[in-house]
């Protein structure tokens, strides 16, 4: 007996019903020390991930790994910390 592929894989596809965004960041964070304080860590977590990978990247020869690692570029470009004057 086969069954439809939504009689036996009932479950939802929506991250947890949250949506999933990418470069939205809640313009509240920056309106606070801690806020700032962790949209530089996440920056340089980021961007420390997309420089390892690159590394990688340039030993291996992977395109798989180079499409990753841009697409890393772009998160960590996304969560640049905000500049002041």
């Amino acid at each position: 007996m086969t069954r439809d592929h939504n009689e036996e894989h009932r479950h939802d596809h929506e991250h947890g019903g949250h949506g999933h965004t990418h470069g939205a960041v809640d313009p509240a964070i920056a309106t606070s020390e801690r806020g700032i304080w962790a949209v530089k860590w996440s920056f340089l977590g980021l961007m420390a991930t997309a420089l390892l990978q690159l590394a990688v990247v340039l030993l291996s020869g992977s395109v798989a790994l180079l499409s990753d690692t841009i697409h890393n570029f772009g998160d960590a470009s996304a969560t640049r910390p905000p500049q002041y004057p």
